[in-house]
């Protein structure tokens, strides 16, 4: 884990020194399937840096294939659609570059860019590795931030009860909601057996991107590991030695 967390770190500093991001374009090749399956958005990132690294120096030929590579493959997400459309135009205000007089002042913006990419890029790392893309520390100081407010509210309306609640270890008589950044979904039902998922019958993620449960996909796969079945829920095909455990 050392050496996965002095990579990052380094590839990191190659993209603050304002170099080319080889580094983080290496990593991204290496791990493509699994950060496709997730959301591509870093290698969306990343392919509008490298775009603008070859317009912002009037290579424009070098930024148009920095595009063809990137819709090689298909994507059919449409915010993808949409970024592509919106570089295309911004060819036409490149010598410009972020002056207020151009609508592609955000587009066209390499530092911000740059930053964007190490945000994308740190989190996807650590992600891989298990760790948390936010030090715990920072975490309760949010949440506690946020909270604290409503507990206090609530202590004025339940006075010696909420007293009591603390003192006893007890559970609060409502939610208190922190909002989407503190939602997560540590519980998981197959959505073909409608069983709750356990240590012996784990999530398992298909190469599609849903998620059945380990006792589906063996009987969809009729036992065999390497046997393709079709997912239920889209035409693609996967097999049990392709999906992963998902852990909760």
């Amino acid at each position: 884990m050392v050496d996965e967390l002095r990579a990052m770190h380094e590839a990191c500093q190659e993209l603050e020194h304002d170099g080319e991001p080889l580094r983080i374009s290496s990593w991204v090749e290496q791990h493509s399937l699994e950060l496709q399956h997730r959301s591509g958005n870093l290698q969306l990132e990343l392919m509008h840096l490298c775009f603008l690294r070859h317009l912002l120096r009037g290579d424009t030929p070098g930024a148009l294939q920095a595009l063809r590579r990137f819709t090689a493959t298909p994507r059919p997400a449409h915010h993808i659609e949409a970024r592509i459309r919106k570089l295309v135009g911004a060819i036409a205000y490149a010598s410009h570059g972020a002056s207020d007089g151009s609508p592609y002042v955000e587009t066209l913006n390499e530092t911000a860019q740059r930053r964007t990419v190490k945000a994308l890029f740190t989190q996807e790392c650590l992600l891989r590795l298990r760790l948390p893309a936010i030090s715990a520390l920072e975490t309760h100081v949010e949440a506690g931030t946020l909270v604290l407010p409503k507990l206090a509210k609530l202590a004025s309306v339940l006075k010696d009860k909420y007293v009591r609640i603390c003192q006893e270890g007890g559970t609060l008589p409502i939610e208190i909601d922190l909002g989407p950044r503190f939602v997560s979904h540590s519980v998981f039902t197959c959505p073909i057996s409608k069983e709750a998922g356990t240590a012996d019958n784990p999530p398992m993620l298909l190469q599609c991107g849903h998620v059945l449960s380990l006792v589906s996909v063996t009987k969809l796969a009729r036992g065999s590991r390497s046997a393709h079945f079709k997912c239920p829920y889209c035409p693609q095909e996967s097999t049990m030695a392709q999906a992963k455990v998902v852990e909760l």
